[in-house]
């Protein structure tokens, strides 16, 4: 359960970068917040993450936020926008021989 919490946490850090068009109050594009939701559920599936919570922040404020997945998945309670995460220092996860 903790290398799971783990990779939760590295997928939201990573996720945390991706890049959006300035103006992102524009957000509200129903066609690239799917296509935005559609890479992290990818993401999620390829990496084995059970949930992620997404923030997309323009001038230091919050314009679109989403929460994907499991926050446990041993209970299925679902991941929420306000779940809190611990962040620390992990190695690279190796991948076998093959994957992508």
């Amino acid at each position: 359960m903790a290398n799971k919490a783990i990779q939760t946490t590295a997928l939201s850090c990573a996720l945390s970068f991706v890049a959006v068009p300035h103006g992102a109050a524009q957000y509200a594009s129903h066609a690239l917040a799917e296509r935005l939701s559609q890479t992290i559920t990818h993401r999620m599936a390829r990496d084995d993450v059970p949930g992620v919570v997404v923030v997309v922040m323009e001038d230091g404020s919050p314009v679109w936020t989403r929460a994907f997945g499991l926050a446990d998945p041993r209970t299925g309670r679902g991941m929420t926008e306000d779940a809190l995460f611990r962040v620390e220092s992990t190695p690279p996860r190796r991948r076998a021989a093959g994957s992508s």
